[in-house]
C-alpha cells in the first residue's frame, strides 16, 4: 500500500518520466503483493506449480499475499478466475480483479505523464484504494475461517494463532467502521474469550456488517467450506 501511495506522491510531485520514481513505485507495489517465489504464469506458479508439477524455473509455494488468495479461495470457494468450473481450485478471483487493477493503475500513471489537468492523479488514488479493499478479502476470509475453527471446542494452539494473526490485520478496517465489533473480535482473537457472548456467529454476522464500508461484499468473500461438498454455514447476509 506504501508503495502505491509512493507513486502517487511521485505523481502528484510531477515525478513521472525517470522509472526510478512513479512508475518503478508502482511496480513495486506489484512485487510486494505477489512475492519472489511465485512464478510468471497467470495464476501463479506456486499452489499450482512447483516440484513435481512438470513446471520447469524452479519454482516453489509463494509467501506473501499472492498465495494467501490462493489458498483461502480454496477453502471458500472464490477460485472462479480461471473458469474451469471448479471453485476450489485455480486461481482466486480476487487475485484476478487485483492484477487488473495493477494494470489499471500502471496506465492512469502512464497516461499522466502527458496531462496538464489538475487532477490527473486522482484516478491512481481510487485504483489504489479499490485495490487496498480487495486485499482485505484473504484476511476477512482467514479471520472467518479461524473464528470457525476455534470454535469446535478442540482448537489447536495453531489454530487459535491463526485467528489471532488475521485478526490482527483486518481488526483496523473494522473499528473504523464498528468499533462494537471490532471489540467482539478483539475479545475472542486476542483475548481468548470463548464465552457465548462471543459466539463465533455473533463476531461473523457483526463483521458482515462492515463489509459495505470497506469496499467488500459477500460475493467476494463466498462461505466457508471443509470440503468443496460440504458448507460449514451459510454465505453471509448483508
Amino acid at each position: 500500500i506504501w508503495e502505491m501511495q509512493d507513486a502517487i506522491n511521485d505523481c502528484k510531485a510531477g515525478k513521472l518520466s525517470a522509472n526510478a520514481d512513479s512508475v518503478h513505485a508502482w511496480d513495486e507495489a506489484v512485487a510486494f503483493y505477489t512475492g519472489s517465489l511465485e512464478g510468471t504464469a497467470q495464476g501463479g506458479i506456486g499452489e499450482t506449480g512447483g516440484a513435481g508439477s512438470g513446471l520447469t524455473g524452479g519454482y516453489g509455494p509463494g509467501e506473501l499475499q499472492f498465495t494467501l488468495a490462493e489458498k483461502r479461495c480454496k477453502n471458500f470457494g472464490t477460485c472462479t478466475a480461471d473458469f474451469d468450473m471448479n471453485p476450489h481450485d485455480g486461481y482466486s478471483e480476487v487475485n484476478k480483479k487485483i492484477f487488473a487493477l495493477f494494470s489499471a493503475g500502471r496506465d492512469e500513471i502512464l497516461s499522466a505523464v502527458d496531462s496538464t489537468r489538475s487532477d490527473k492523479c486522482e484516478p491512481i488514488t481510487e485504483t489504489m484504494n479499490e485495490i487496498s479493499g480487495l486485499m482485505l478479502v484473504p484476511f476477512i476470509q482467514g479471520v472467518q475461517r479461524y473464528l470457525y475453527k476455534t470454535a469446535q471446542g478442540t482448537a489447536s494452539a495453531k489454530e487459535a494463532g491463526e485467528l489471532f494473526a488475521f485478526a490482527s490485520a483486518a481488526l483496523p478496517f473494522i473499528d473504523a467502521v464498528d468499533s462494537t465489533a471490532a471489540d467482539k473480535l478483539y475479545n475472542r482473537a486476542w483475548k481468548q474469550d470463548f464465552t457465548t457472548e462471543s459466539d463465533f456467529k455473533t463476531i461473523k454476522r457483526a463483521i458482515e456488517g462492515t463489509y459495505s464500508c470497506i469496499r467488500l461484499s459477500c460475493s467476494m468473500l463466498h462461505t466457508i467450506q471443509n470440503s468443496p461438498k460440504t458448507t460449514v454455514y451459510n454465505r453471509c447476509i448483508c
